[in-house]
């Protein structure tokens, strides 16, 4: 989780929006558990990152780095864990935060498969993250893109607390968001311009040339 926030911190207001968004939903589930500490402070964290995005969003004037990220990814992480050992389900301590993380979390790890496909580092950077193909190859600019990213992870969030009262509605708006972000991951060539296995079968009952 604290590398996959570090990994998005690429656009203005990414990060800290996405940070944001993980904190309230991480609060507004723990109430639903009762656990009181664990939610306030999510939102304490929640509303000081606040504070700070009126200055990152673009043009930011401040600049996380990667101090910033990876304090915030570590913050989550220990928020998240702080609820073993107490009566609380496994989804909410490690589910929860995993689905809600899902852009990050992907990200991070088309990044280390598109790395290795094409016997680069591990830590060697490229422009082929989601906000870079968002930005580039789909032409939304920076500011349309973070906020595009910010929809994709309040579905994602949306997703992780609805599993609390309808499982299967989760499930299957989880499933439906995966194969979107399949589609998409695809269509952009994020790992590999011959990797679209989805898109392959698509094309079988489609039958387009794109």
């Amino acid at each position: 989780i604290t590398n996959a926030i570090n990994l998005i911190d690429g656009l203005d207001g990414l990060c800290a929006g996405i940070s944001i968004i993980v904190l309230f939903t991480i609060s507004m589930t723990s109430l639903t558990y009762g656990r009181t500490d664990i939610s306030s402070l999510s939102l304490l964290l929640a509303g000081a990152i606040a504070g700070f995005l009126v200055y990152n969003f673009h043009p930011a004037s401040v600049f996380l780095g990667d101090c910033g990220a990876l304090y915030i990814g570590f913050m989550i992480s220990v928020i998240s864990l702080l609820g073993f050992g107490y009566k609380s389900s496994t989804f909410f301590t490690l589910g929860a935060p995993i689905v809600v993380l899902m852009v990050p979390i992907v990200d991070t790890i088309i990044a280390i498969v598109r790395r290795k496909v094409h016997h680069k580092s591990f830590s060697e950077a490229d422009r082929n993250h989601l906000h870079h193909n968002l930005m580039f190859k789909l032409e939304l600019g920076q500011t349309k893109s973070v906020l595009t990213l910010y929809v994709v992870t309040i579905l994602f969030s949306l997703c992780s607390y609805l599993y609390l009262y309808d499982k299967i509605a989760a499930t299957v708006l989880f499933i439906m968001l995966m194969i979107v972000f399949e589609i998409f991951v695809e269509a952009t060539g994020m790992i590999d311009r011959k990797y679209k296995p989805v898109l392959t079968l698509m094309n079988i009952f489609i039958k387009s040339e794109y």
